[in-house]
């Protein structure tokens, strides 16, 4: 178990270094002073594979009405970056490219729940950023916008230090989950028109879908819940410099920082870990041959059974930690 997730982890550290320092070198990505790039997905959790695709999020400060960069700017920025991630060997960027996007600050912060973030994405963005998130360009604007981010949910935290709960916070976060699950329910029966004749169509869509519900059971739910476990784990009185330390930890670093404080629940965090090595073991392959293997009704089960272990072990972990009056906020 311990093999895997530490080589895991210094696999992460090794290429975003190799990322940091290619980007440094690039002659128009530097000059972007008021923009930061961080890595998401499994860069971002520390614990991606050769197999692993970049995900790559932009943030920059001020609005996109007042502040928005250029679009030869913007122009560069991408091109400049796609070629380094070629250079190094990356797998190609999701659709090409598709989701590049600049998201700005102030936007962000001021559509905390909004009509309008969902349908701009900075909702994601900014869940990303929390949750999964390490700087590979201008890391102190990235340090400043997690650090804004937070103040945002601690708006009243000054006037009830010692008792204060991040309930804001945290609700956000099982939000996130939710829409998530919702999400792939969704997607999961979309289908084009020209694939619903086509047999073999269909069972690659099914094959997808399938593939994403195993991520969903471990990779995403652990993102979430490791973050909402550790807060609660802090008690009453925690405050915004506790949440940005959970924010700079993997998501499994999170559950050995709770074992460190909660021995009671240490043999449930190398519970947790283990069940976590094998999905990672797993998933360490080329996207199709994952579909292939999960396309096995008797392996999508085995699979899907341990998901909901793990799911179980999560749950069991949250309600050790986590006082019974803290819980109720979770639930209702």
């Amino acid at each position: 178990m311990t093999s895997i997730l530490e080589s895991r982890a210094a696999y992460c550290d090794s290429r975003i270094r190799e990322l940091r320092t290619a980007i440094s070198k690039s002659a128009d990505i530097p000059s972007l002073d008021e923009l930061c790039v961080y890595v998401t997905g499994s860069f971002g959790r520390g614990e991606a594979s050769p197999h692993s695709d970049l995900d790559l999020f932009f943030l920059s400060r001020g609005t996109g009405s007042k502040d928005g960069l250029t679009n030869r700017d913007k122009a560069l920025l991408f091109a400049d970056l796609i070629r380094v991630v070629e250079a190094l060997g990356f797998p190609p960027l999701t659709k090409g490219g598709a989701y590049l996007q600049i998201h700005y600050l102030d936007d962000v912060l001021q559509s905390i729940g909004s009509q309008s973030e969902d349908f701009e994405n900075s909702f994601t963005a900014r869940m990303l950023l929390l949750t999964e998130s390490a700087p590979v360009l201008n890391a102190p604007v990235f340090d400043s916008a997690l650090r804004k981010l937070i103040d945002v949910y601690f708006r009243d935290y000054h006037d009830h230090e010692k008792e204060f709960r991040p309930i804001f916070l945290i609700n956000d976060i099982v939000r996130y989950w939710k829409t998530m699950c919702m999400n792939y329910e969704h997607n999961r029966h979309r289908t084009s028109g020209e694939a619903e004749d086509d047999p073999a169509a269909i069972q690659r869509h099914k094959n997808k879908a399938h593939t994403k519900n195993f991520k969903l059971k471990f990779s995403r739910m652990l993102t979430c819940f490791s973050f909402v476990i550790a807060c609660v784990a802090e008690g009453r009185g925690i405050g915004p410099e506790d949440v940005e330390s959970i924010a700079r930890k993997t998501p499994l670093q999170r559950l050995d920082w709770v074992a460190s404080q909660r021995p009671q629940v240490k043999e449930m965090v190398e519970m947790a870990k283990g069940e976590y090595a094998w999905f990672l073991e797993k998933t360490g392959c080329d996207s199709g041959d994952l579909e292939v293997w999960i396309s096995d009704r008797e392996v999508r089960n085995t699979a899907f059974d341990k998901g909901r272990t793990f799911g179980a072990t999560i749950y069991r972990l949250l309600s050790s930690v986590t006082e019974s009056d803290t819980l109720r906020y979770l639930v209702v």
